[in-house]
């Protein structure tokens, strides 16, 4: 899929790499100009505009279809613009973007307890909420569940102030070596705003403690679309 495609509207990820460093960013596809595609300005936690125009960062881009899958699309090109009066940041692509079976999302890593239950008549049972994303999550069991099918999963999960509360398929199986215990991948079968706004909470809890550097100052300039 070519970026300029998606729709306006559509919620995009970028991912900025930099060394050991790490960081996302949320943004909106707006409109097309010549096959490259204009979104919101790109801010940083401090509301500034962040310049992601160097040789040095490595950048990827990712949607997520009807199918809840990412598509995603690596080593981008992005530059902060102007166009009628207003400020934006415009993403060029190196290559067509890909479809991901895995999640690509930004994963959270918990370790909680949680009950699960598979099929609504079915006793919940406690389980280890290994991970969340907003695509998908893990869990760690001793008990032997079918993998496949369109049985749902119902996992319920209290972190903090938040109750993680989500519905998804059984669609990996790993052995833990060494262990009876097995871990589950599930994927979530509709994306949630606000399991969205927690995990984005968490993220940019652990960005503060990173040095950003040169990924996010000032632009220098301002390129005129």
């Amino acid at each position: 899929m070519h970026i300029s495609e998606l729709k306006e509207g559509t919620a995009l990820t970028i991912t900025a790499e930099l060394g050991s460093e790490k960081l996302e960013f949320k943004t909106t596809a707006r409109f097309s100009i010549d096959n490259t595609l204009v979104v919101d300005e790109i801010l940083s936690e401090n509301e500034e505009p962040v310049s992601l125009l160097s040789d040095q960062v490595y950048l990827t881009v990712a949607a997520v279809n009807e199918r809840q899958l990412p598509i995603v699309w690596k080593n981008v090109l992005i530059k902060h613009i102007s166009f009628d009066g207003i400020d934006y940041h415009r993403i060029a692509q190196s290559d067509s973007g890909k479809v991901s079976n895995r999640r690509g999302a930004f994963r959270l890593y918990l370790g909680r307890s949680a009950m699960f239950q598979k099929g609504f008549n079915k006793s919940a049972i406690e389980v280890i909420l290994k991970d969340v994303s907003v695509s998908g999550f893990s869990i760690v069991t001793t008990e032997e569940l079918e993998v496949g099918g369109m049985q749902p999963v119902h996992l319920v999960c209290d972190v903090d102030h938040y109750q993680i509360n989500i519905l998804g398929l059984i669609v990996r199986k790993q052995v833990v070596e060494n262990s009876e215990r097995f871990i589950y991948g599930c994927k979530i079968l509709k994306f949630d705003k606000s399991l969205d706004k927690f995990i984005m909470h968490y993220q940019r809890e652990k960005m503060k403690t990173q040095k950003t550097g040169s990924m996010l100052r000032d632009p220098d300039a301002e390129e005129t679309a």
